[in-house]
């Protein structure tokens, strides 16, 4: 055998570099929900009650109804630190990946979810479930119930 370099053979394939690896749903709003928390980190003034908020988020919908939910939280928003952790989980809730919420800011996201038609009610219901899921887990792996932050 000669020490010759090979060459590509006509037909032959060429090294493709890997694609990108395909991320469904679930994985999005995971990647999401810890960004999210991590976020939260970086502001210890409201810590306890972002904690707070996304605790009873997912229960507050399957209780009230996601429009029920939104307006508990434009009331508890306002001044001060609950106000601020309302505005964070907001934008975190709009930024959240919703197909019918796509492009709707934070501030804007309860009056978009009262003008939805029943289909994407419902649809931005499941999701927002899902989205919920997400947060609290985040929130209970990242923030312990002292408000301090655990070793993860």
């Amino acid at each position: 055998m000669s020490n010759k370099t090979r060459t590509a053979q006509p037909g032959a394939r060429a090294s493709v570099p890997p694609a990108t690896p395909f991320r469904s749903r679930d994985q999005f709003r995971c990647s999401h929900a810890y960004q999210c928390v991590r976020e939260i980190l970086e502001k210890p003034e409201v810590k306890p009650s972002y904690r707070i908020l996304v605790n009873d988020l997912g229960i507050t919908i399957r209780r009230h109804g996601l429009s029920a939910c939104f307006a508990l939280l434009e009331r508890k928003g306002g001044n001060g630190r609950d106000g601020q952790a309302v505005a964070l989980l907001l934008q975190h809730l709009a930024g959240s990946g919703v197909s019918v919420l796509q492009g709707v800011p934070g501030a804007d996201i309860a009056e978009k979810v009262r003008e939805l038609s029943l289909d994407e009610y419902m649809l931005a219901t499941r999701e927002l479930l899902a989205m919920a899921v997400w947060l609290k887990r985040a929130v209970q792996a990242l923030i312990n119930s002292e408000d301090e932050v655990t070793d993860a």
